[in-house]
């Protein structure tokens, strides 16, 4: 699995954020928590999207694994998009591996069985045509990792904007959202 091979080189490469942020936080340094938040967030998002963009260009090259032509299409037309998931999955990564180094595992934990649980619901009806949905096939597939994975995305951000105050900010009038990434 080439694609799995690429991914978990990333996820090592993301791994640095969790002893930086467990190095800040037991210093109680709140603006370097901001500082590996926004620098890992651009890294890991800038990053990622050019890798998936080379990989998805990249595509062709699997005609020369030796396939039969209608397994290289159904498998060409799967890489493709999977491809683009790879960015809402390091997201993802710098997400979990930030509260890692804050301690806090549990939103992880959650994210990944909801995404888990959209995955297998999305595959079913895109993949087979149930739900209501279009029977997609292997591309359905495809689509439905990508929707899992920006669950993923959504859940931690969630949880990242509404329970820490490192995302968090009281105000007179209510609460107002600190994106920290652009400030």
């Amino acid at each position: 699995n080439i694609f799995g091979i690429i991914f978990l080189f990333f996820v090592g490469l993301s791994l640095a954020v969790t002893p930086l942020v467990g190095k800040a936080n037991g210093a109680g340094d709140d603006a370097m928590l901001r500082a590996i938040f926004r620098t890992s967030f651009w890294f890991h998002l800038l990053l990622f999207s050019f890798v998936a963009v080379l990989l998805a260009q990249a595509t062709p090259l699997l005609r020369y694994l030796g396939q039969d032509e209608r397994v290289y299409e159904a498998g060409a037309s799967y890489f493709k998009l999977i491809c683009y998931s790879l960015v809402p999955a390091m997201v993802f990564c710098h997400f979990k591996h930030f509260l890692d180094g804050l301690g806090i595992t549990k939103p992880a934990a959650i994210a990944l069985v909801f995404a888990t649980v959209v995955n297998v619901i999305l595959n079913y009806g895109l993949v087979f045509g149930r739900l209501g949905l279009p029977e997609l096939g292997i591309r359905g597939s495809a689509i439905a990792t990508i929707c899992a994975r920006v669950s993923q995305v959504a859940t931690m951000a969630v949880y990242l904007g509404l329970l820490t105050d490192i995302c968090l900010k009281s105000i007179g009038r209510g609460i107002q959202f600190e994106l920290i990434f652009l400030s």
